[in-house]
């Protein structure tokens, strides 16, 4: 899993805080005042008609250009980079010396270039008080300093945003614009309007709810009827957020915006088809093959962090010299965490370390054979991450891409899974391994229907309770699997955090998970043609949506059925040939 840090705006300051940052509770600040309404006030009682000056004229060009950044070992990170006073004067001198006549052009820019470093060091604090507090999650103050942090950072993106929002609306406006240098970005700037108390405490309200979440999850024993009850106060939840935003009148396409999907759940039948009807074809087999080929015992194969990094660095190093190079940095800064402790919080994911240019890798292994496998996937993330780094205010990417950065390396993978693990146990996981992609492309249609379906229920009155949400989630498990697993999973669906931490999330597995066989499936015609498109959907991360990232690369797109049947023909004969 990759987490993101960056603003993106573009899909909404709302969503963010309760979608891609997936286990931060946050609480909203007391007092806090209804900063963007209180600027807009200010805005329109001030006369800001000037023209500017030739000092101006000299700067009104320019473009802000990316610093690079230099990656550090972990070790010598810290929590105390950002610095609030600074930001706050800036901010204030931003605001008030658009307004104040010409000649305050290039002090608007440094000011920006102050604000815009202000958001990775603050965004940094934050993921290291993250990756500390993932590491000893039974430290309250850890906890308590995570959500400081948080909050500090919502603030700060919040004020900078109505910040640039005036200043764009001043004479300084067009110069600023070039200055910012993304026309979308600014186009939404002119139109943020802040967030509001009730937004926070609608964000407070969530996050007390994942916090509730975590803790039942804590508990011994049967807890699927709290859980529903729960289930049922955040999709309450979730409604009344989508009910703020005019644009959205269903809080499942707000998210699927917000994830930068350029599809809407409609269009997922054809995926969600595949998944029932193909996909379930196939893995029992793959299952089965596993454990009938199982030399070695899969879940009797422990090995230590350090040791799995060798296993893959020949092999997940050969896709590119960039990847190399990548891995390099990983392994001599020590960016990583892959060692079992009692303290942890079960989680595994990639996060973005932007005032460094880098990332960390965090895993909570199961000690057994998969978690080399982790190493593999989690690379993938870090690999598309720093290939892209870019400062957090310009961030963004699709995270149905992100996911097949990570599952395209595992598939690009499998040739070598023999020299990596051993001939007896490298059959195993080569079936494993496809079993996970099927599961993925079943899983995450389930649980996105799941969702889309409950959800729908709620708004129109039709799921009231905690038993209605149990037969809806038994009926929508049912067809995806035969009455036993389909049970199993109905019994256990909220075992899959992200239902809570990060709605309408999970699809992404599915998504990825099919363009990852595309990729495996290229790489049994032209291993080498293959290499060349996971490493092109690598470069464009940022830049291109995932429907249109496929196109551009030249794989089948799984949300049409053009390239459903495309992916079914080839991948049959493939699945065929090897069981």
């Amino acid at each position: 899993m990759k987490i993101n840090t960056g603003s993106a705006l573009r899909r909404t300051l709302a969503l963010l805080l309760a979608g891609i940052l997936l286990c931060s509770p946050l609480c909203a600040s007391a007092g806090r005042t209804a900063f963007a309404e209180e600027a807009a006030a200010e805005a329109a009682e001030t006369d800001t008609s000037f023209e500017l000056n030739s000092e101006d004229l000299e700067a009104a060009d320019r473009v802000y250009c990316f610093p690079t950044r230099t990656a550090v070992g972990y070790v010598q990170m810290g929590m105390n980079l950002y610095d609030e006073e600074e930001a706050n004067a800036a901010l204030e001198e931003m605001e008030r010396i658009c307004t104040e006549g010409p000649g305050n052009l290039k002090r608007l820019q440094e000011l920006y270039d102050i604000l815009i470093d202000a958001i990775d060091k603050i965004d940094t604090d934050y993921v290291v008080a993250y990756i500390t507090y993932s590491g000893d999650c039974l430290d309250d103050d850890l906890a308590d300093l995570e959500n400081e942090l948080d909050i500090k950072s919502t603030d700060l993106l919040d004020r900078f945003y109505v910040a640039l929002n005036k200043v764009l609306a001043s004479p300084y406006g067009d110069a600023m614009a070039t200055y910012i240098g993304d026309e979308e970005l600014v186009e939404d700037l002119r139109d943020y309007e802040g967030m509001t108390e009730e937004d926070y405490a609608l964000i407070e309200e969530y996050n007390g709810i994942v916090e509730e979440y975590y803790e039942l999850s804590a508990q011994d024993g049967d807890v699927g009827t709290e859980m529903a009850e729960l289930y049922l106060r955040l999709l309450d939840n979730l409604i009344a957020r989508c009910d703020r935003d005019d644009d959205y009148d269903n809080y499942a396409q707000m998210a699927y915006d917000g994830y930068y999907r350029d599809f809407s759940p409609e269009d997922t039948e054809p995926l969600r088809a595949f998944a029932r009807e193909f996909a379930s074809k196939y893995v029992d087999l793959f299952d089965e093959a596993a454990y009938d080929s199982a030399g070695v015992d899969y879940y009797d194969v422990s090995i230590s962090g350090e040791d799995r990094m060798e296993m893959v660095k020949p092999y997940v190093t050969s896709v590119s010299e960039e990847a190399a190079e990548i891995w390099d940095m990983l392994e001599s800064c020590r960016l990583y965490d892959l060692d079992p402790s009692e303290n942890k919080n079960g989680s595994g994911y990639t996060i973005t370390v932007p005032w460094y240019g880098t990332a960390f890798i965090f895993d909570t292994p199961y000690e057994n054979a998969q978690d080399v496998q982790t190493v593999i996937h989690e690379f993938g993330h870090y690999y598309a991450n720093v290939m892209n780094s870019v400062p957090d205010f310009y961030a963004w990417s699709s995270l149905d891409l992100d996911e097949v950065h990570s599952q395209g390396l595992e598939m690009l993978m499998m040739p070598y899974l023999d020299e990596i693990y051993g001939e007896e146990l490298g059959e195993t996981m080569a079936y494993q391994n496809l079993s996970n992609m099927l599961y993925a492309v079943i899983t995450g249609c389930m649980f996105d229907e799941l969702q889309v379906r409950a959800l729908q229920g709620r708004m129109d009155g039709t799921i009231n309770t905690a038993e209605e949400l149990e037969d809806l989630i038994l009926d929508v498990t049912c067809s995806y699997f035969d009455i036993f697993t389909a049970s199993y999973y109905a019994e256990n669906w909220y075992v899959v955090n992200h239902t809570f931490t990060s709605p309408f999330y999970y699809l992404s597995y599915a998504t990825s998970a099919t363009a990852a066989l595309g990729i495996l499936a290229s790489a049994a015609e032209n291993y080498d043609e293959a290499v060349r498109m996971y490493n092109q959907l690598v470069e464009i991360s940022g830049t291109e949506c995932f429907c249109g990232a496929l196109d551009t690369v030249g794989l089948p797109d799984p949300l049409t059925q053009e390239g459903i049947d495309e992916i079914e023909d080839v991948l049959g004969s493939l699945f065929d040939s090897i069981c």
